[in-house]
This record gives structure tokens, sequence and C-alpha cells, in this order.
């Protein structure tokens, strides 16, 4: 819906985190990743909390975040 009106997504995934990564059942978004993805026109922010499959809950720092960059969560 996003596309269909003009917008320009970005796609931020959850990246898995620990000494074996590959491994690892704690996923997380990173931080310096999600800023990379946000410019001076970003308007929007959809996150999928929890997601799925791995039913990872968005945590405070990623909603203080959001807040300071003054964006809309949907």
């Amino acid at each position: 819906m996003a596309k269909q009106n003009g917008a320009t997504v970005k796609y931020v995934p959850l990246r898995p985190r620990g000494k074996y990564p590959g491994m690892s059942k704690d996923w997380a978004v990173d931080i310096q990743e999600l800023e990379a993805a946000v410019s001076k026109n970003t308007k929007m922010l959809v996150i999928n909390t929890p997601n799925n499959p791995f039913g990872k809950v968005c945590i405070k720092v990623i909603m203080v975040w959001i807040r300071a960059y003054r964006l809309l969560l949907v």
C-alpha cells in the first residue's frame, strides 16, 4: 500500500546476536542498520511485534529511538 502511494519502502530485518550467530536464539534489530535506513524524508516506521517466527517483542530501546526521530509508528 505504501509503494502504491509513492513511498519508498526499506526493510530492516532482525539479526542473530551472540557468540555463535548461526545458533542464536536471540534476534534483534541492529540500531545502526535502522539508522542507516532512516533519512530526513522518513515519515513512518512499521514494526511487526511480536515478530514471527521468532516471537521477538520490540524492546524499549527501539521505542525510545523511534520517539527521538519523531516518526509515526504503526
